[in-house]
């Protein structure tokens, strides 16, 4: 689990996904824009924590690895 500051932008851009969202931007539109529905969804986007995104995706091979 991780927090929002420290997902990477295809995390960021799979829970904007999930919440229907826009998916495009830089990471500092991609958390700001996550930061917003979290707390429209009246959750702390300060304590949240985000499943799976302590795992690394391999873009290359299209597979999941643990840190």
């Amino acid at each position: 689990m991780s927090k929002l500051c420290g997902l990477n932008v295809v995390q960021l851009r799979e829970e904007l996904q999930k919440r229907s969202l826009v998916t495009s931007g830089n990471k500092e539109v991609l958390v700001a824009r996550l930061r917003e529905a979290l707390i429209d969804e009246g959750k702390n986007p300060d304590e949240f924590k985000f499943d799976g995104a302590d795992e690394d995706y391999e873009i290359s091979t299209g597979t999941f690895t643990t840190a």
